[in-house]
């Protein structure tokens, strides 16, 4: 094992899908049900396919459940060709919880300000960011309604907070 020469300046603040601060949280159980379970990732965006079934991103364009949260709740499943792999990834068919309301940790795949409105992309879930004044959100994506970044600037695919209230 090599010598560290390098000291992060910054601490690992948090696991996407984790509620980020205690105050007011609001969140559903439903069944997992997305085209493809690799996108059943913690920290995504899933909405409503049928009663109590949904899946990442736009699914058949129902209202948004929320984003799929609480990720130390689960056991693990695993990967393609290795059970214990290590995986944020649920299978289809098996209840989970999306929170609608809360603040949470999320991956920011790029840079973002405080403020900035949060967008998913329409058939995995993954979450981005545009800035506040914004009324586009680009190709093949959605507005996440009433969510925006409130804590962390961050400066590209890394941990941020999201506010969501809806």
């Amino acid at each position: 094992m090599p010598f560290q020469k390098t000291i992060n300046r910054e601490l690992a603040i948090g696991i996407p899908g984790e509620v980020a601060n205690n105050g007011p949280r609001r969140a559903v159980t439903a069944t997992l049900n997305s085209t493809d379970a690799k996108n059943n990732v913690f920290g995504r965006v899933f909405t409503y396919t049928a009663d109590h079934e949904v899946a990442a991103g736009k699914g058949n364009g129902g209202a948004i459940a929320g984003i799929l949260s609480n990720p130390k709740a689960y056991a693990l499943y695993g990967t393609d060709g290795n059970t214990v792999g290590p995986s944020m990834a649920l299978p289809n068919g098996g209840d989970a919880e999306f929170t609608y309301m809360a603040e949470m940790y999320v991956v920011l795949p790029r840079a973002a300000a405080i403020g900035d409105k949060v967008i998913y992309d329409e058939t995995t879930g993954e979450i981005d960011t545009v800035a506040r004044a914004a009324t586009d959100p680009g190709a093949g994506k959605a507005f996440l309604p009433n969510a925006y970044v409130s804590n962390f600037y961050t400066t590209g695919n890394s941990i941020g907070v999201i506010t969501l209230t809806n």
